[in-house]
């Protein structure tokens, strides 16, 4: 099955509108040639995420939210790009998506009870439309998951504060590595 600005090569078509097409692996099919378009999927792709990217977020704008819960995570920005942090699920699911400035400080209130994977993209040129940044595109994820567990005592309840800085810090305690845009999107 063939998905949106997948990249095709046309081997014929007829009068009644359909050709026959085959896709990277060898395989091929018929489609509505009216579907298809000149150049790279790829192309057409990012030509139609520029053309809705919509407005640019503003900083600490939530992006996505699964559900609510009680907890906060503050993400500190380094000048230059900026970010969006996803915290995901063991699904692999964003459970809360939110976008940061360049050199600017955002905060949530409504994480909810869990363990989550750190995802976060920076760049520049953000697309609504297509749910990551077009220029100087950027993925990493963090070594470990961060946990937002809800604690009680005799007295008093306690929720989890978490804080990221997205920049080297001496003795900082956010290890990442590299990713992929895949494991970045839903």
């Amino acid at each position: 099955r063939l998905r949106k600005y997948d990249t095709v090569t046309l081997l014929s078509s007829d009068s009644s509108g359909w050709g026959r097409v085959q896709i990277p692996n060898g395989k091929t099919g018929y489609v509505a040639v009216s579907y298809l378009g000149s150049g790279s999927g790829a192309s057409a792709r990012e030509e139609w995420c520029r053309q809705n990217a919509g407005q640019r977020p503003r900083n600490g704008e939530i992006l996505k939210l699964a559900y609510r819960g009680p907890h906060s995570l503050t993400v500190r920005n380094a000048p230059g790009d900026d970010a969006v942090v996803k915290l995901k699920d063991r699904n692999d699911r964003t459970v809360v998506a939110m976008y940061v400035g360049s050199g600017q400080t955002a905060t949530t209130d409504s994480v909810p009870e869990g363990s989550f994977r750190i995802v976060y993209a920076s760049g520049a040129e953000y697309s609504r439309a297509c749910g990551y940044f077009l220029e100087d595109l950027e993925v990493s994820k963090a070594e470990t998951s961060a946990s937002f567990r809800t604690t009680e005592d005799a007295i008093y309840r306690y929720t989890a504060a978490n804080e990221l800085t997205l920049y080297r810090v001496n003795d900082g305690n956010l290890h990442t590595e590299q990713a992929s845009l895949d494991e970045f999107l839903d």
